[in-house]
């Protein structure tokens, strides 16, 4: 997956970001969504449009998924796409949403294990079974957060460079701004220069500042509604996600970490 170009990329040393997120939203205003069936077609976009006030484009095959994306590809912030299309049945149309580099989410009514390894391969924000109308909720919900995603920065924290870029390309899928530091006093500098970043990642053992000194100094000027701490560590167990929680985070996950269960 190219995130490199990604339009939400930050300056990870300096925190200074690209084209502003105001800007970009301003532009990006629009949802594609490649449903060959009227009836998903017609529901999917209603309840976007009417619950989050989105304007949904559909397209109901890969050839005008191709126009519309040729033409005003900046305007999609997001695409919902059905992975089997009259013209394109082995999920050419997301091949081509991701070439534009528009967040995608799957919607499809065939899945399997090996078909999830490589949708999450490539990058996708996520993906939905197409069962009932709990479905259509969890899409229109998704395509609305990813939009506040954009403006939204999340701070990582860890001593490892690889683990740090792990979640990085995690947290781009779904199209926040990340920033990175390897040490907590690196982290504490881009929150005092950053004091709109909402989520930190603090990875438990870093030197000579540890995760949980570091979400400590971090809760003396920043409240759980303000900024959400999570910890991560490649060692578990529930006396380590305790002491986390005391010094103040707000969650804890354990690396290595499945991509669904990071995203929640």
């Amino acid at each position: 997956m190219n995130t490199s170009s990604s339009p939400n990329t930050i300056n990870n040393n300096q925190g200074v970001s690209s084209p502003s997120s105001d800007k970009l939203l301003r532009k990006k205003n629009k949802v594609l969504l490649i449903e060959d069936s009227e009836t998903f077609a017609l529901m999917l976009k209603s309840h976007i449009e009417n619950s989050y006030g989105h304007c949904v484009i559909v397209a109901k095959s890969l050839s005008e998924s191709q126009t519309l994306l040729e033409r005003n590809a900046e305007q999609y912030f997001a695409a919902v796409v059905d992975l089997h299309l009259p013209d394109a049945q082995d999920g050419e149309a997301l091949d081509l949403v991701l070439e534009h580099e528009v967040a995608a989410i799957v919607y499809t009514g065939k899945f399997s294990e090996a078909l999830r390894e490589d949708i999450l391969n490539k990058g996708v924000t996520d993906y939905v079974l197409k069962q009932d109308h709990q479905g259509v909720e969890y899409v229109s919900a998704l395509v609305d957060r990813i939009y506040k995603n954009y403006s939204t920065k999340v701070l990582i924290v860890d001593d490892s460079r690889i683990a740090r870029r792990s979640m990085s390309r995690l947290l781009k899928t779904q199209r926040y701004q990340t920033l990175e530091a390897a040490s907590g006093t690196e982290a504490l500098a881009l929150l005092d220069k950053n004091p709109e970043i909402k989520i930190a990642l603090l990875d438990c053992f870093m030197d000579p500042m540890d995760g949980f000194t570091l979400a400590g100094k971090i809760r003396m000027t920043h409240s759980k509604e303000e900024l959400a701490i999570i910890g991560v560590s490649s060692q578990g167990g529930q006396a380590l996600s305790a002491k986390f929680i005391k010094s103040g985070a707000n969650d804890f996950l354990i690396k290595p970490f499945l991509p669904e269960e990071f995203n929640c």
